[in-house]
């Protein structure tokens, strides 16, 4: 029936707690994340921007999606939050004896039924960010950049197709790149906050800005319509 396409959704079933640094020793780094579709997907329909908040590891993090999209027909400005749903470690390779080559790299993978996702991303370890844990003065390695991509898709394969103008299933590609957002980051270690305290604090600027969570959206919208065929069985 394809209500709405909005692969991204699957994080919300997913979780990368593979690693974890504890929260009284947690440093946080914003990226600033942006989305852009890439050709030959079908009904792909994606957000175009959001955050990571990862934690002072660099280890775990969590995804902030923002956009806008069509829901009964209507336009609708929201957001998705997925906490622990990002990996993070880091790829070594020796060159030289005196050269070594570090990369951060961020990936997830979700499923949910008949819907898949996987991100993937990589940049250089180029800078540090640093941050007070139990009143000592800690520095974590970071990645300034990372770049990379997403895969999605949907075989809706429990859905039916109800009219000519509706579809069924989707599969496409976008790009992703993430950049430190230096200001966030900045006032959240200088704050002392938690990872989750700041991913708060992103979703309520989001909200300020007119944005929708899109799972009570979709679940207020699931509701009215269970209502409505319950009456009309009546």
């Amino acid at each position: 029936m394809n209500f709405i396409k909005l692969p991204f959704l699957a994080l919300l079933f997913a979780t990368g707690l593979i690693f974890s640094a504890t929260e009284s020793h947690a440093q946080v780094i914003v990226y600033e994340v942006k989305f852009k579709k890439l050709p030959g997907g079908v009904n792909h329909i994606v957000f175009d921007r959001g955050f990571v908040v990862a934690d002072g590891s660099a280890q775990t993090g969590t995804f902030i999606f923002a956009g806008e999209t069509s829901i009964n027909g209507i336009k609708r400005s929201v957001f998705v939050r997925s906490d622990d749903s990002v990996e993070f470690f880091v790829a070594v390779r020796r060159v030289s004896n005196n050269r070594v080559i570090r990369k951060l790299v961020l990936r997830a993978s979700a499923s949910d039924g008949t819907s898949t996702a996987a991100y993937l991303a990589t940049g250089d370890i180029d800078t540090k960010i640093t941050g007070l844990s139990e009143q000592l003065e800690v520095s974590v390695a970071a990645a300034t950049r990372l770049d990379g991509y997403c895969l999605s898709s949907d075989s809706e394969s429990a859905e039916s197709l109800e009219s000519e103008t509706e579809s069924l299933g989707f599969a496409g590609a976008a790009s992703m790149s993430l950049k430190i957002d230096r200001k966030e980051t900045v006032e959240a270690n200088r704050d002392g906050l938690l990872p989750v305290a700041v991913a708060d604090e992103l979703v309520l600027q989001l909200q300020a800005a007119g944005f929708d969570d899109l799972v009570e959206l979709t679940a207020d919208t699931t509701d009215t319509d269970t209502d409505t065929a319950t009456e009309t069985d009546q």
